[in-house]
C-alpha cells in the first residue's frame, strides 16, 4: 500500500512543479571597424520569434518595451537595459562570447516564467 501511495505523491509533485519558460537573447556585434549592432530576440505574444535590432541601445529599449531613459548620463548603457529586462521578469541565465576575424559577438541568454 505504501509503494503506490509514494509513487502517486512523487508523480503529483513532479507535474505540479513543471514550469514553462520563455527564452530571449541579447546580442552585441562589435566590428573591428568600431561599428556596433545590437539584437534583442524574444518570443512575441503568439510565441513566434521576434527580433529587434539597431545600432543604438535606445532602439533595443524601445523595441523590447522597456523605454529606458539613462539615469545621470547622456548615453544609455547595457546596465540600464539589463535592469529593465529584470524588471520585466527576465533573468540572466548565461553569457557567451566569440571572436571572429572581423567581429566579436557577445550573447546574453535570459529566461522568464511563461505566460
Amino acid at each position: 500500500m505504501r509503494k503506490p501511495l509514494l509513487l502517486g505523491l512523487l508523480l503529483l509533485s513532479t507535474t505540479a512543479s513543471a514550469a514553462t519558460w520563455e527564452y530571449a537573447s541579447f546580442v552585441i556585434w562589435n566590428a573591428k571597424s568600431g561599428e556596433k549592432v545590437f539584437f534583442w530576440n524574444t518570443p512575441d505574444e503568439t510565441g513566434k520569434a521576434k527580433r529587434t535590432q539597431g545600432d543604438k541601445l535606445e532602439a533595443i529599449s524601445t523595441g523590447s518595451g522597456c523605454n529606458v531613459k539613462p539615469q545621470g548620463q547622456k548615453v544609455m548603457n547595457e546596465r540600464d537595459l539589463f535592469q529593465c529586462f529584470g524588471a520585466r521578469g527576465w533573468e540572466l541565465v548565461t553569457t557567451d562570447s566569440e571572436s571572429l576575424s572581423a567581429v566579436t559577438v557577445k550573447t546574453y541568454w535570459f529566461k522568464r516564467a511563461g505566460k
